[in-house]
Formats: C-alpha cells, structure tokens, sequence
C-alpha cells in the first residue's frame, strides 16, 4: 500500500547531461519516432527476458539503428541508477517514452499485477515547462535534474502541450524478497497479468 506523497524526488538525476540526450535530440531532429507503439506514441518498451520471456523485448530486426542506441545506452544509465539506489531490487521493465508535442495521454491506472509490487520510476531526459504528469487532481512538472518516483496505483497521466517532445525513461523495480516470493511460488507469469 502506498502510504507516501504522491509524487517522491530519488535524488539528483546522474543523467542530466549524455550521449543518450545528444540521440533524442537526433531523433527530434531527423523527424523519426522510435519504432514501437508504446502506451505513449514512439515507446521502446523492454522487458525483463529472464521473467518475461514470452513478452515484448529487444528485436534487432525491427529497430531501427538509433533505437538500437538509445536501448543500449539506456539501459546502462538504468543500471546505474539500480546500483546507486535501488540494490536490492531488480529490474523487471524499463521503456524510453517520448511524449510527442500537443499530446495528452488518457487517465489511468497501470494494469499489471507487477505494478502494484514495483516502483515505477521516472528518468526524465528531455522536458519542457509546459510537459507534465498528472496524478489525481494534481499536476507536477519533473524536472531533469532530479529521480523521481510517483504513485501509480492513483489514476494519472502524461501530457506536453509544449512544442518540443518530452523523453524519460521509465522503470519498474521490484524488491528482490517479493520477486522471490513469487519465484518461490512459480508464479512469476502472474506478476505480467492483469490485476484485478
């Protein structure tokens, strides 16, 4: 059960300046949207092969060449980031989500079991004053040289109505012991159904 603020600052964002915003910024420019739909136009959405491996991840056949980059480098600056505050917790799905301008995303609550476990984590790499994430009644702006963690078990949403597009990379990690315990159980396909 959430029992914190609605929204909870990690700490200072070890990403701010990086090879990673230099790739956005070529993607913004050649007009190209990253290659799979995700739950925001132009997601690269990754999940954990070794408890999902049935489920959506990495294809070199259908990414494109500056996808491929952007997966790569991503995925080493969240790995860093696990390191640095999340040790004991394992990384179970991580998605580039680039919120295109003049965009707002329906309100919802994110649906799979594993997102009641996880902590769902923001790492914004490109913004803009007028992109945000609404969560119930409140709107918050997060800025890039911050972590942030949020409460999605509320109903909420992305929105840029800015005329730049809005990057962060989003993360989900779960606490080794509840990973265990459902390992333990051979239940790990239930943490990817749908929570009811």
């Amino acid at each position: 059960m959430w029992t914190e603020p609605d929204l909870i600052e990690i700490g200072p964002n070890i990403l701010k300046v990086n090879k990673l915003s230099n790739l956005i910024n070529e993607l913004d420019y050649t007009h190209e949207v990253l290659h799979r739909i995700g739950p925001l136009q132009g997601s690269l959405v990754i999940f954990n092969k070794q408890y999902f491996s049935k489920i959506q991840g990495i294809d070199n056949k259908n990414y494109t060449d500056i996808s491929l980059k952007i997966h790569e480098l991503s995925s080493v600056f969240v790995e860093e980031i696990k390191e640095e505050y999340f040790k004991n917790y394992t990384i179970l799905k991580s998605e580039v989500s680039i919120c295109l301008p003049k965009t707002l995303q329906g309100f919802h609550i994110d649906p799979r079991l594993f997102h009641r476990f996880s902590k769902r984590i923001h790492i914004p790499i490109k913004t803009n004053l007028n992109a945000f994430l609404e969560i119930g009644n409140s709107r918050y702006f997060l800025n890039d040289s911050s972590i942030w963690e949020f409460n999605n078990l509320k109903l909420h949403r992305a929105g840029n109505l800015g005329s730049e597009s809005r990057t962060h990379i989003i993360t989900d990690f779960i606490d080794n012991y509840v990973l265990e315990t459902f390992l333990k159980k051979n239940d790990i396909s239930k943490l990817y159904e749908i929570y009811k």
